[in-house]
């Protein structure tokens, strides 16, 4: 008969998966990309002014620094007279000040006028006579965005008269010249409140002031220089104050009683000190009683400012020594000493500087 067909089954169950296969084989590197851009390189540019210049603003200026010092004082010349007199010396030139500046560089101009102080005359030593006083040391600065002061120059001293040395310079206002026999010499601007700062004379940012009548009448400063060293009588008080970051001030020369009894003169004062010392740790007095000169205040260099110069020594039977020169960077110069018929000369303070420094991506 015919084959019959029955209606179909339900779907069996899945079964369990089978094992995975061998992987296949590793496609083909694919094309490398582009090179990026250079990432730029930044660099240090540094202008340095000895005379007066102008600053020229990098190409790439990012962020510019710098620093302003102002000249130091001269110093006095010493007085020349006979054997039996009194003869008084020169005092000291006060110390440049120190001011910083810095910004992004775009607060600058294209180009800025550094203008860079002269240092203060030297005094001449008296022929029969009295010596002459130094001058105050010029002002530096860059554009309009800093400025620092001179110092004073130091006063010649009539034998017998107590005279100060020259004023340090604040970062406000210059120092000064003594204005008589006996008068306290005051630093520049600004001034600290009296007692703050424990020792007469002392300062902050203010120049240090020189005082008559006074051990330590030499002051010292942080940022204003060192006052130059006074003198009573024939007796210099004080060596040349310092300055931790300024000009330090310049000694002051020995003088002669009319029994011909010489006293001995001072050294400058040093600039860079840390350690709480007010005075002295600059260039070295003249030694002894005949004539010997006074040693050059270091200059400069790095991150510090010049030191004050050492005083001439006094000559009991001739010439009187000549005052070492202040340091580059604003040292006071140290006094002349006294002399038999002509004084020992001052010197001139240290001339200013200008110092710019611009970060720049090249």
């Amino acid at each position: 008969g015919p084959t019959g067909s029955g209606a179909t089954g339900p779907t069996g169950p899945t079964g369990s998966t089978g094992p995975t296969g061998a992987t296949g084989p590793t496609g083909a590197t694919g094309a490398t990309g582009a090179t990026g851009p250079t990432g730029s390189t930044v660099t240090l540019d540094t202008q340095t002014f000895t005379a007066d210049g102008t600053w020229t603003k990098p190409s790439g200026a990012l962020f510019t620094w710098g620093e302003v010092f102002a000249a130091g004082g001269g110093s006095a010349g010493g007085e020349g007279n006979s054997a039996g007199t009194t003869r008084g010396s020169g005092t000291g030139g006060g110390g440049g000040s120190r001011t910083p500046f810095w910004g992004p560089s775009s607060a600058f101009g294209a180009t800025e006028a550094a203008s860079v102080g002269k240092g203060g005359t030297a005094g001449t030593g008296g022929s029969k006579a009295n010596g002459t006083a130094g001058g105050t040391g010029g002002d530096s600065s860059f554009g309009t965005h800093a400025k620092a002061w001179g110092g004073g120059g130091g006063s010649p001293t009539a034998g017998g008269d107590n005279w100060a040395g020259g004023s340090g310079g604040g970062v406000m206002s210059a120092g000064t010249v003594a204005s008589g026999a006996s008068a306290d010499n005051t630093g520049g601007e600004p001034l600290p409140t009296a007692g703050t700062f424990g020792t007469p004379g002392n300062s902050g940012f203010g120049g240090g002031s020189s005082e008559t009548g006074v051990t330590n009448g030499g002051g010292a400063s942080g940022y204003g220089g060192g006052a130059g060293a006074p003198v009573n009588a024939t007796t210099p008080q004080t060596a040349g104050g310092a300055s931790a970051f300024a000009g330090g001030g310049g000694g002051a020369g020995g003088g002669i009683t009319s029994g011909n009894v010489a006293a001995a003169s001072t050294d400058g004062g040093a600039s860079g000190t840390t350690a709480g010392v007010a005075e002295g740790g600059g260039g070295a007095a003249g030694a002894g009683s005949a004539g010997a000169a006074g040693t050059a205040g270091a200059d400069g260099t790095g991150i510090k400012a010049g030191a004050g110069g050492g005083a001439g020594a006094p000559n009991t039977a001739g010439t009187g020594g000549a005052g070492g020169a202040g340091g580059v960077r604003g040292g006071g110069a140290g006094g002349g000493g006294a002399g038999t018929t002509v004084g020992g000369a001052g010197a001139a303070g240290g001339r200013g500087e200008v110092v710019v420094y611009t970060l720049r991506a090249t």
